[in-house]
């Protein structure tokens, strides 16, 4: 499954207990086409408010589904805040996580006086003037192996907190629809 969230009113990816979630919206969805529980796998968890543009998860199931008429389905039944973009079968050894060549991650920020309500769920407002080739100078420092331990929650159940970053850039683009200048 390819899958796209506004993630600002979900508790994250993982099933909590009381709390709505990406996995659980997926796993109640899915688990009522298929007349029976399923365990969604995603390429990795988020935290809340986070939202994804291509977040990968796959799920084994039992009725013969076309690609298609699953994504329909599934779209059919969720809110409008989870969209499945595609839906590809895969081998049984594959693992969204595990297969995962590699990850990205876009952190947007509107540099402008004023930002427009459009932007206020995916993009920080930040009004003072940002030196973007002083950033990417410091970025350099971001690249490599690193563990980043120091960085995670105390709860995160991954053992290994060192991570590849195998690209940082800072770019300064004018969106017109970003703010009101």
């Amino acid at each position: 499954l390819l899958i796209q969230y506004d993630g600002t009113d979900f508790h994250g990816w993982q099933v909590q207990e009381n709390a709505r979630t990406i996995q659980g919206e997926l796993e109640r969805v899915i688990g009522a086409l298929e007349d029976g529980p399923v365990k969604v796998l995603g390429s990795g968890r988020t935290d809340a408010g986070v939202h994804a543009e291509g977040q990968v998860a796959n799920v084994k199931l039992e009725r013969p589904w076309t690609p298609e008429k699953l994504r329909n389905a599934i779209n059919g039944n969720l809110w409008r805040d989870i969209r499945i973009i595609n839906v590809e079968k895969a081998p049984d050894d594959f693992h969204s996580r595990f297969s995962a060549k590699g990850k990205s991650y876009i952190y947007r920020i509107v540099n402008a006086p004023v930002m427009s309500p459009f932007w206020r769920r995916f993009a920080l407002h930040e009004t003072r003037p940002l030196d973007v080739a002083r950033m990417n100078d410091t970025a350099r420092f971001l690249l490599g192996q690193h563990d980043w331990t120091a960085f995670s929650s105390a709860l995160s159940e991954s053992e290994n907190k060192v991570r590849t970053v195998t690209e940082c850039t800072v770019e300064s683009l004018w969106d017109r629809r970003a703010n009101t200048n």
